[in-house]
This record gives structure tokens, C-alpha cells and sequence, in this order.
């Protein structure tokens, strides 16, 4: 063998070696790696389907209607959180790994990426499965500060580091996944709220030129301020989804009268020693005030918007 030829045949074994390396050693070159994992059009998606852990590896689906994101599940069908589906939606737009964690089903269980231990995801646009995929372990780097997420696509057996918390979008409750809109109003357009209370303690704040008022007398612009924050921030975070307002006249009640010429009305229900909450912001649904004291909040007595005696 001539000294060109043996030039050749080096070149060639170094090749080679280049090329089986990448095909079976899994580096981020290799043929093998995927780019991409999820790439969807989100405004053709109208429902996800979930199966997670925190709801028994039972399914709950979002679906899309004319009037906005549902969700049902174990029996519930409400309207769903806006802000939680817009992220779930964000994340589906484009999933990229960053790493190759395995490439074989024995390493699934310690990346959590099973159907008993993962979160499960499909999106569809109409019959048409656009994605599905399982949302697994969470790592974090401490010596780069990275977080990383463990998935796998549900055809594929390997799995791939995706930056990010996927799970915090993904790993949601079914009471996490509903609407919760309570009050939700800027408190520069109320003009009025009547407090609706038992036997004759009932009053009205509002709101004129020179100021808020009390049953016509000026009210503590500090106290009536404190109160509005606290209004517009109380939000409930558990359902009352036994209980039935049929035959039942609320104990306490608040009409709140907004700039534009509309209102809302929140509702109190004294049942045993607990309340329950009901805002026409969100008619189908009823909140506890279980570890909230939203009740506190705002059923206040007549006194804290008095001048001087106002508690704040």
C-alpha cells in the first residue's frame, strides 16, 4: 500500500469514527436528536387533555368553546382559568430539548416520564392529535442555576432535558385549572357599594366630587381606600361545589355599582359554621373562605369608614 493510499484509508477510518459516534453516542450533533419536540400552532388547538398525578391519573379536558377555555373533569364542567391555559398554550407553541438524558424505556422511571409518575399531555385540533408528550422530573443545576424539565414524546422512548418548569404549567389540579374571578374591578370605577346586612345595619358608601360618604356624611378617605384595596384582591381558592343556594337568602350581601353603569354583587351564606362566597362575576361558582378570611374583609361594619373611629 502506497503512501497516498494509506493517507486515504486514515482519513477514512477517522471518518467513520466521526460518524458512529454521533450516530450511537448520543451527542447534541447526532442524527438522532431532535430539535424540536413540540411545535404547534396554538390558535388551531381547541382541547388538551391532561392526565396528572395531582388528579389520580384521571383525565381532565380543556376544550375550546365560543365563549371561552372549559374544563371538565371528576364530574365538574366550569369555566376555565384564562391565565392557565394561555401558558399551557405558550409552552405547546414550541418545545425545544437542550440535552439527551436516554435513549431507552429502563431509564424512564428515574426521569418520572411513566404513565404512572408523569404528566401527560395531548393537544388536538379537532380529531387531529397535535402533540403528546409526558412532562416528567424536574432537575435544577446548581452549579449553572439551571432548571431543566425531564420529557419524552408519548412515541419515542428517549427523553430529553427541556429548560424551564414544565410541570408548573402542566401538573395542575383540577381546581387549579378553573376560573376563580371573583371581584376583579379597578377600584377607580366603583361609585358606590351597598352593604346589605341584617336587621338595620345595613349602609352605603359613595362616591361624589368632593369625596366618599357614608349615609350621605363624609366617610374616612383612609379607611374607604384601605377597604378598596382589599376588595379588589380578595380572590378565593377553593370551590364550595356541594353546596346549593336553591331556597336560601345570603346573610350578608355586597352591590357594587361601577362607572359604566353595571355592578356586582357578592354574596355571603352562612351555612353552620362555615361561608360560602358568590360573586355574579362568576355565577356558576361558590367559593369557601376557608384560611382567606375574605368574609372579614370585606363584610365590614358601618363604624370603620366613620371619621375617627375608622379600625382600617
Amino acid at each position: 500500500m502506497n503512501k497516498a493510499n494509506k493517507i486515504l484509508l486514515v482519513v477514512l477510518v477517522a471518518l467513520l469514527v466521526v460518524f458512529l459516534g454521533n450516530e450511537y453516542l448520543g451527542g447534541p450533533d447526532s442524527r438522532n436528536f431532535k430539535t424540536t419536540l413540540v411545535a404547534v400552532d396554538t390558535a388551531t388547538v381547541d382541547k388538551i387533555v391532561l392526565v396528572t398525578k395531582t388528579n389520580g391519573l384521571q383525565p381532565v379536558e380543556l376544550l375550546k368553546a365560543a365563549h371561552g377555555w372549559q374544563v371538565s373533569g371528576k364530574g365538574i364542567n366550569d369555566r376555565a382559568d384564562k391565565s392557565v391555559v394561555k401558558g399551557m398554550l405558550n409552552e405547546l407553541a414550541s418545545i425545544s430539548p437542550d440535552r439527551l438524558l436516554a435513549t431507552s424505556a429502563g431509564l424512564w422511571e428515574e426521569n418520572e416520564v411513566t404513565d404512572s409518575l408523569a404528566t401527560r399531555v395531548k393537544a388536538y385540533a379537532g380529531e387531529e392529535l397535535l402533540a403528546d408528550f409526558y412532562v416528567g422530573k424536574f432537575n435544577f443545576q446548581a452549579a449553572s442555576r439551571k432548571m431543566s424539565t425531564s420529557v419524552r414524546l408519548a412515541d419515542d422512548e428517549d427523553v430529553y432535558a427541556v429548560e424551564g418548569f414544565l410541570s408548573s404549567v402542566f401538573n395542575r389540579s383540577l381546581d387549579d385549572l378553573r376560573d376563580k374571578t371573583f371581584i376583579e374591578v379597578g377600584t377607580a370605577h366603583i361609585t358606590g357599594i351597598n352593604f346589605s346586612y341584617p336587621a338595620d345595619s345595613s349602609f352605603t358608601l359613595s362616591k361624589a366630587l368632593q369625596g366618599w360618604a357614608i349615609d350621605g356624611q363624609a366617610a374616612d378617605s383612609t379607611a374607604v381606600e384601605n377597604y378598596l384595596n382589599k376588595l379588589k384582591s380578595s380572590r378565593p381558592r377553593k370551590f364550595a361545589d356541594d353546596f346549593t343556594a336553591s331556597g336560601q337568602t345570603p346573610t350578608y350581601s355586597l352591590n357594587i355599582t361601577l362607572s359604566d353603569g353595571t355592578g356586582v354583587t357578592v354574596a355571603a351564606y352562612q351555612t353552620g359554621e362555615a361561608t360560602v362566597l358568590h360573586s355574579s362575576r362568576n355565577a356558576g361558582a361558590w367559593f369557601t373562605d376557608e384560611g382567606l378570611q375574605i368574609y372579614d374583609r370585606l363584610f365590614v361594619p358601618r363604624a370603620t369608614f366613620v371619621p375617627d373611629k375608622a379600625g382600617g
